[in-house]
């Protein structure tokens, strides 16, 4: 007679109705992994070669977003730095203009501040990479030099800048302003027409 508890039959234990443990997927009875064969373990390289390839890929594209974005971010720090000194220059004309108005004795206390405020001033910009362009004897270059006016003469040679009537200035290579200068132009000699 059968035990009441199992069935043999069926594999089920008749109390509960589950069905009886495998003895295969007891964990204490499993066997041992299988090796992998030579062509799994080729698959399985080639796959872990193309994770690392493609790591080593996307490592680079964001180390290249990184660097692109800080690059721009300094870039538009040096726009909006320009576009501040654009602004300032006007005022610095206005100190030399000053400056240069009250040579009297009656002013020179008045001068001394207007001197302090002005260095002050210079040397603030100058700090953030601005340099005052103030071209005489230098060869006109029409990209950092605005010609205003033309000076015919023989003492000095074609194209040299003779006067500056209003300093330029550069910003980390850039014109934010050009030099308006008076430039030496050598006369040309007239042509002499032969009569035949």
């Amino acid at each position: 007679m059968p035990d009441k508890d199992t069935n043999i039959n069926t594999g089920r234990d008749e109390a509960n109705g589950a069905p009886d443990p495998d003895p295969s997927t007891d964990n204490k009875n499993a066997p041992a992994e299988q090796p992998v064969n030579g062509a799994e373990a080729a698959k399985l390289l080639s796959e872990l070669d193309d994770l690392r390839q493609t790591l080593l890929r996307r490592q680079a594209d964001f180390d290249n977003y990184r660097k692109r974005i800080e690059k721009e971010r300094a870039d538009d720090s040096k726009r909006t730095t320009a576009r501040l000194i654009e602004g300032l220059i006007p005022v610095i004309d206005g100190f030399e203009h000053a400056l240069a108005a009250h040579r009297e004795k009656e002013y020179e206390v008045y001068r001394k501040g207007f001197e302090l405020i002005y260095k002050q001033l210079l040397d603030n910009i100058t700090k953030l990479g601005v340099e005052r362009v103030d071209p005489i004897g230098k060869q006109f270059d029409p990209h950092a030099h605005q010609a205003m006016d033309r000076l015919e003469t023989t003492d000095r040679e074609d194209g040299t800048i003779v006067q500056v009537f209003q300093p330029g200035y550069m910003f980390h290579g850039r014109v934010l302003r050009p030099a308006m200068v008076r430039v030496a132009v050598n006369a040309a000699p007239a042509s002499k027409k032969t009569v035949n």
